[in-house]
């Protein structure tokens, strides 16, 4: 529930933008009503074991008390020995408090293993870079997604040429981001080849941390000295608003990049990318559901700083298509379509997508 209204209230103008706002505050209701019923059980089984564990102590003391006035009449105990026997009694019941309260958790303890356990077993995945090509080429990919009934790349194939600006577009589903994922070597296939050249990766999300301006930046490249730092801030747009900071590049920033606007955490991102002197950049929906003035100067300056390298572009938007001079459409994990500018149906292509 926590992470849910971080979502809603960090995300707030997102979410008015794409708008999802109503969704998003379903999702937090809809944890906070899941809370109150773990909760409820919790406390139910919690009650259930101190009644019980209640019942268990009354039980052994009185069969105690049993034992001890038996074992009096029969001479074989005096006072100091019962004393003794009913104080070891009421001792053996002190470590069972703790052991209540762990029965409680255990279900919580249980799934905690089994995150963490999987993760340790779960292979680091490894990109497939080949820094003697420049082209991005995948031969006869076969991908499944855990659990799903059926492969979602069986024998997929595609070629990019180095230089070349290509939009991947498709629905939801179609296998757009199972693509990235591959290049970058989160995703592994189970058969097939990829040959990739170094990349970089801009997408939505801003990942901004808790630290200053110029600490996020030389994420990017930590050697990278100031003037070329206040240089990708002037391709990104934010070199006046970095200047006009109580302590410029220096300017502590709070987390998620809290002290900029969304805007503005969009742009940061898009100057540390800039950075990454890389021959292969995959953009994915970098400019979804922010300002279209904010857009348009990140598509821009993309544009202008593009020169030579290869773009992959994953996008449903019209004016992030527009950046190709090809266009691929996926469905269900296959190439339907692959046209390239200058054809007739190009301009087609880009009018089926989402306008600004």
């Amino acid at each position: 529930m926590r992470l849910r209204l971080l979502d809603l209230v960090a995300g707030r103008v997102e979410w008015r933008l794409a708008g999802r706002q109503e969704q998003a505050a379903h999702l937090a209701l809809s944890a906070e009503d899941r809370l109150r019923r773990a909760d409820d059980r919790l406390n139910r089984l919690e009650s259930g074991l101190t009644l019980w564990q209640g019942l268990a102590a009354t039980a052994l003391l009185s069969g105690g008390v049993i034992l001890c006035s038996e074992l009096v009449e029969r001479g074989l105990f005096g006072g100091p020995a019962v004393a003794l026997f009913l104080l070891v009694l009421l001792g053996m019941m002190e470590p069972l408090g703790p052991l209540r309260r762990g029965a409680v958790e255990l279900g919580r303890s249980l799934r905690a293993v089994r995150r963490v356990g999987d993760a340790l077993l779960q292979p680091l995945p490894e990109p497939a870079l080949s820094p003697d090509t420049r082209d991005v080429t995948l031969s006869a990919i076969c991908f499944r997604h855990d659990g799903a009934p059926a492969p979602l790349f069986d024998g997929f194939s595609l070629s990019i040429p180095a230089g070349q600006h290509v939009a991947v577009i498709g629905d939801s589903g179609a296998g757009k981001s199972s693509l990235v994922a591959l290049l970058t070597g989160e995703a592994r296939p189970a058969a097939g080849s990829i040959s990739v050249p170094p990349w970089a990766l801009l997408g939505q999300d801003a990942a901004l941390f808790q630290d200053n301006v110029r600490a996020n930046l030389l994420l990017a490249d930590p050697v990278a000295d100031d003037t070329r730092l206040w240089a990708v801030l002037e391709q990104a747009g934010l070199e006046r608003v970095v200047r006009e900071m109580p302590g410029g590049l220096d300017t502590p920033l709070g987390e998620g990049g809290t002290g900029l606007s969304s805007g503005q955490r969009r742009r940061l991102a898009l100057a540390r990318f800039l950075l990454q002197d890389k021959p292969l950049w995959l953009l994915d929906e970098v400019t979804e559901g922010i300002d279209l003035s904010v857009a348009a100067t990140i598509l821009t300056n993309i544009k202008a700083s593009a020169a030579g390298r290869t773009i992959l572009l994953i996008t449903h938007l019209r004016r992030e298509a527009a950046l190709a001079d090809r266009i691929i459409r996926l469905s269900h994990g296959r190439v339907v379509m692959d046209l390239t500018r200058g054809d007739p149906a190009f301009d087609q292509a880009l009018s089926t997508l989402r306008p600004d």
